[in-house]
C-alpha cells in the first residue's frame, strides 16, 4: 500500500506582534498532517496565501511527521503588520511538488479562512519569539513546535498553545475549487 497525505482541517491559531511594532508579526497554526496508506512519515507541507505577508503573497514549506494517528503540530508563519484586523485564505498542502508517489493525489489541500486580531487587541506581552533554524525547516520557533491544543480543540480567547498571551484567531474551512 502506497502513503496517502491529507492535511486535517486547522481548529486554531494565535497570533504575536512584531517588536517593535513595525516588524513582521507571527501566526502560529495548529496543523494535523496525516499519513492514511504506508511509508513514508515525513512529508513538506506547502503553506501558501494570497493575501497575507501584506498582499505580496505567501509561499512556505516546512516538513512534519505524517503518522496514521493525529497529531497536532503548531507552525509559524511570519506576516506582516498590515496582515492583522483582516480574513485571509490560506492553503495548506502536503507534498506540493507531488514527489511521493501516492494512493490518493487530490486529498492533500485544504483552504481555510483565517481572521486575524487587530494589532490594538494584541496585549504587549504576546511578542513573536526569536526564530530558530532546526534540521528539518526554514525558520521556526521552539515555542512553535510540537502545540497541542487544550482539550476541546479551541485555543482559550487570549491564551496561545506555547504558554504565551497571545490572542487566538479564528479559522474557517473554505470548500476546494473544482479540479483541486
Amino acid at each position: 500500500m502506497k502513503p496517502d497525505f491529507i492535511v486535517v482541517p486547522p481548529e486554531a491559531c494565535t497570533v504575536a506582534r512584531g517588536d517593535p511594532p513595525d516588524t513582521p508579526a507571527c501566526l502560529f497554526v495548529t496543523v494535523d498532517l496525516r499519513n492514511q496508506g504506508q511509508g513514508v512519515h515525513a512529508v513538506e507541507l506547502g503553506i501558501e496565501s494570497k493575501s497575507l505577508a501584506a498582499k505580496v503573497g505567501l509561499s512556505e514549506k516546512k516538513t512534519l511527521e505524517a503518522g496514521e494517528e493525529p497529531k497536532l503540530t503548531e507552525v509559524r508563519v511570519n506576516i506582516q503588520p498590515d496582515d492583522l484586523g483582516q480574513t485571509h485564505e490560506v492553503t495548506f498542502m502536503a507534498d506540493p511538488l507531488k514527489t511521493i508517489e501516492e494512493a490518493d493525489e487530490d486529498n492533500n489541500l485544504i483552504t481555510v479562512k483565517i481572521t486575524l486580531p487587530t494589532a490594538d487587541t494584541l496585549p504587549a506581552t504576546a511578542v513573536c519569539p526569536p526564530e530558530t533554524m532546526d534540521s528539518t525547516d526554514g525558520p521556526s520557533s521552539p515555542a512553535a513546535e510540537g502545540g497541542q491544543l487544550p482539550e476541546g480543540g479551541q485555543l482559550p480567547e487570549g491564551g496561545g498553545s506555547d504558554g504565551s498571551s497571545s490572542p487566538a484567531g479564528s479559522t474557517e474551512t473554505v470548500p476546494a475549487a473544482e479540479g483541486q
